[in-house]
């Protein structure tokens, strides 16, 4: 099936068709979003390589489109990943210091098909199209980036009243600050056992 609608969306069916509709469909492992996107990053491929088959990974694709991003967009898009949670948009922007421009950046960022915004409890909140894609960039980013995003998200969630400990908690570790990390998976576990949520509180 992924392969039948890959073939559909190249419209075409010569040789080098079917070879690439059956590179991207093992590459999206069926998923008909990353198809789609597959698809579109590869026509250009295909018909640049004439006979030679040169299919573009999911990796590549991510990356191309990471670096025609400007810098504040890229920024944002890579704490979106990083966070590995949908946000706040008002958490985002912050984090990301796009305050002013924040819609302008989604609006990019959803036209180049790496967020998209919704609702969630009466807020605005915002969240990567498609977990690979989201997994796909931090694989893509240094250790010493991955370390400063996990603590700007932790320093801004600190901030907010009500805000969720366990990610904070998350974050604080993913920033090489085990101290901290510390003190607020014991508030998120004590959080878990008043909900009689006993296993979460005991991994917590």
């Amino acid at each position: 099936d992924a392969r039948k609608l890959a073939t559909t969306l190249l419209d075409a069916n010569d040789e080098l068709a079917q070879r690439t509709a059956r590179a991207v469909a093992r590459e999206s492992r069926g998923s008909p979003f990353l198809i789609e996107e597959l698809v579109r990053s590869n026509r250009g491929v295909a018909s640049a390589s004439g006979a030679t088959l040169a299919v573009l990974t999911l990796e590549q694709m991510v990356s191309e489109r990471l670096d025609r991003l400007p810098e504040q967009a890229r920024q944002l898009i890579e704490i979106l990943a990083v966070s590995g949670r949908p946000l706040p948009l008002s958490v985002v922007a912050s984090v990301s210091g796009a305050e002013g421009g924040v819609h302008e950046v989604m609006s990019l960022l959803s036209a180049r098909r790496f967020a998209r915004t919704g609702l969630r409890d009466g807020r605005e909140v915002v969240e990567t199209t498609h977990d690979r894609i989201r997994e796909t960039i931090v694989t893509l980013l240094p250790v010493s980036v991955v370390r400063d995003h996990h603590r700007r998200l932790a320093r801004v969630l600190e901030e907010i009243p009500g805000a969720d400990a366990e990610a904070i908690a998350v974050h604080w570790l993913g920033a090489g600050d085990p101290q901290r990390a510390t003190r607020f998976a014991q508030d998120a576990a004590e959080q878990a056992a008043t909900k009689l949520a006993f296993a979460q509180a005991a991994r917590l």
